[in-house]
């Protein structure tokens, strides 16, 4: 099995015919044949509206390396924002397939005048829909919402 690795200080970009989108990291390996590559190192994807940091991510592509996502394995101190939604947890994976996140691990989603926290939240990208599970440990899921920041953001 024919093996590559780069070190890779700066910026990786991939295209896909929606839009572009850029990964940048301290460090890539991929390896031939698997159609995989990992990022490491104060990661940061930009994909259309979507920003996701994280220590470690696993770009999954569709037929060859560095062409359309398929998804994608973020590990370590997650960070999201889309819009004016925020979120954090301890690992995430993106399919863009069903145009989801799936945060997991002291999972966090917050925007103006509402947070949910839960064991795993499965995030919609496209509709908004948001669906918050709570962890086998019998934690309980947790929203607060904000009235005068609902009010404000309906204005």
């Amino acid at each position: 099995m024919a093996c590559w690795a780069a070190i890779m200080i700066g910026l990786f970009s991939t295209y896909s015919a929606q839009a572009a989108t850029t990964i940048d990291a301290d460090r890539m390996e991929a390896t031939q044949g698997t159609n995989s590559a990992k990022f490491s190192g104060k990661v940061s994807l930009i994909m259309d509206a979507l920003h996701l940091q994280s220590d470690t991510l696993i770009v999954h592509y569709a037929d060859r390396l560095g062409g359309k996502i398929k998804h994608a394995e973020a590990m370590g101190n997650v960070h999201l924002q889309r819009e004016k939604v925020r979120g954090k947890s301890d690992t995430a994976t993106l399919d863009r397939k069903r145009d989801i996140i799936i945060l997991s691990g002291h999972a966090e989603l917050d925007e103006p005048g509402r947070q949910v926290r839960g064991a795993r939240i499965i995030h919609h990208l496209t509709s908004g829909n948001t669906k918050v599970l709570r962890s086998n440990d019998h934690h309980r899921v947790h929203i607060h919402i904000d009235d005068d920041q609902q009010e404000k953001k309906a204005q």
